[in-house]
């Protein structure tokens, strides 16, 4: 096995220091920080984009949705939980909103 097949191969575990100030070398991505549950933060995301629907909102506050959006998707492909129904549906329509928008 070469040096490069090596560094895919055996996932990177974060040194406490690395992990204190954000760092996150690839393939390994830091986990969205969420306050409450998944399918809570994307009640709350969906609620907003139907609030401003019609409205401007921050560019931050599309990409925290898209983040949110990101996480979900993750969550489904890798794991099958009692909140995959709801989190499937409210991904969809968080989706959507965010496709209304482009």
């Amino acid at each position: 096995m070469s040096p490069v097949q090596h560094l895919y191969a055996v996932p990177h575990v974060p040194t406490l220091h690395e992990h204190r100030i954000g760092f996150y070398p690839f393939p390994m991505r830091k986990r969205m920080d969420l306050h409450g549950s998944l399918v809570s933060n994307l009640e709350a995301a969906v609620d907003s984009a139907r609030r401003h629907r019609d409205k401007r909102v921050y560019l931050e506050t599309v990409q925290h949705w898209s983040d949110l959006l990101t996480e979900a998707r993750n969550v489904l492909a890798t794991r099958i939980d009692a909140d995959s129904a709801a989190i499937r549906r409210l991904a969809d329509v968080l989706d959507a909103a965010i496709a209304k928008r482009s």
